[in-house]
């Protein structure tokens, strides 16, 4: 079989319909573990205020005021099991942990912000579907219309013999 630019392009578009899908995927179960992680804090925690040290993550290149460090390490201890966490160096270092499950647990500024992530996740997921849909049915429009165009040629005359 010979391939053909054709082929290409459409491998090309089902690669992009998956890698659409795979992201889709990741943002909702992202969304998920969150949720689940947020309604278990919400229902019951317990604050832990944690201690470390902050550090640029990425220096300036140029020279000059360097400023502030942006992020912080943080380690915290709950029950006898100590966590660590990177955080940014603004945020608060108090840390919630719920006591019945202490897989569960989250910064005081990410929980504050809990609800709206999930909804961006949401919806980050279905623009991705909608974009996914949309690429399919672009595709499957072009190929209509070329098979109906090939249909509607006419047949090409055959070579006199000489």
């Amino acid at each position: 079989m010979k391939l053909r630019r054709a082929h290409f392009f459409h491998s090309s578009v089902v690669l992009a319909v998956l890698v659409q899908l795979a992201f889709a995927g990741a943002f909702l179960a992202d969304a998920v573990m969150t949720n689940g992680t947020y309604d278990a804090l919400a229902a019951h925690r317990v604050a832990v205020t944690g201690q470390g040290d902050c550090y640029y993550l990425v220096r300036p290149s140029r020279g000059g005021n360097i400023g502030p460090p942006n992020v912080c390490q943080v380690a915290y201890s709950y029950q006898g099991h100590t966590y660590s966490a990177l955080i940014a160096a603004s945020a608060p270092k108090i840390f919630y942990i719920d006591p019945r499950d202490p897989q569960y647990r989250m910064n005081e500024a990410a929980f504050a912000k809990g609800p709206v992530e999930i909804t961006g996740d949401v919806v980050i997921a279905v623009l991705l579907l909608c974009g996914a849909t949309a690429v399919t049915v672009a595709h499957q429009l072009h190929l209509r219309r070329r098979r109906h165009a090939r249909r509607a040629r006419p047949p090409e005359p055959a070579e006199p013999a000489t």
